[in-house]
């Protein structure tokens, strides 16, 4: 089971990209992008949002390992985003 942390820096490293190219893709700093892979913060909903888009994956891909009632808020927010 992968965690938040794990999920973003696997999919980052399959997709290519360094911390200065997400960095350029998302406007996250280049030290909290590496700070959310070390497990060191929690994405805000908002940084979230931005990380899913520019790694090409869904809200969900992020909250599968969830409770229930988290995954259905997201699955509902996506749909909105």
């Amino acid at each position: 089971m992968l965690l938040l942390n794990d999920k973003i820096r696997d999919v980052r490293k399959r997709r290519g990209l360094s911390y200065p190219a997400l960095e350029k893709l998302t406007g996250i700093n280049i030290r909290t992008l590496n700070r959310y892979e070390k497990g060191e913060r929690v994405p805000t909903f908002t940084n979230l949002i931005k990380l899913a888009y520019a790694l090409d994956v869904s809200l969900y891909h992020f909250c599968t390992n969830a409770p229930d009632e988290i995954k259905e808020i997201y699955k509902k927010l996506e749909r909105v985003y």
